[in-house]
């Protein structure tokens, strides 16, 4: 059976099937490395997710990523680090699937962890939240509320 080793849940037929949710998005290997990073501080400022890359997120087919190549793939593993500030704790894997056309394929899981006492931002200067299967950036009070939390959370944890 192809699952996660770091997220038993996420087994093929889950990331195929299931609808995207707080925990979990799924990403064509087309998408630009440096579009991932709304999803990346939105999934590290909340409790953080798994980015499953190589499924079409519109008609749900696997497409894996090795035809995306080397260079892409390792700009997809350094998304984190590339296009956010500071870089949240993640981990990557591949697992070996066939493809829409029959082929054997890989899918890229990116698991990025929730960091206890930071926001995570873009390059861009924006912070983004994961809420439900949405993501969505946080501006204003709700930046601030979302600041005085992760300090709360620092001052419990030192206490």
């Amino acid at each position: 059976m192809v699952k996660s080793k770091i997220n038993p849940i996420l087994t093929l037929d889950y990331m195929v099937r299931e609808p995207e949710n707080k925990y979990f998005d799924r990403k064509s290997a087309k998408i630009k490395p440096s579009d991932l990073a709304p999803l990346i501080s939105a999934f590290a400022n909340a409790e953080g997710g798994t980015i499953v890359i190589g499924i079409n997120d519109k008609i749900l087919e696997i497409e894996g990523v090795l035809a995306a190549g080397a260079d892409r793939l390792n700009d997809f593993i350094n998304a984190a680090k590339d296009y956010c500030k500071p870089m949240p704790k993640n981990e990557y894997e591949y697992l070996d699937v066939v493809n829409g056309k029959g082929l054997q394929d890989k899918l890229l899981l990116i698991h990025i962890f929730p960091p206890q006492e930071q926001i995570i931002q873009t390059r861009k200067d924006e912070t983004w939240l994961r809420i439900g299967d949405r993501t969505k950036e946080v501006e204003g009070l709700d930046l601030r509320n979302l600041e005085y939390s992760k300090t709360r959370e620092d001052l419990k944890m030192n206490v």
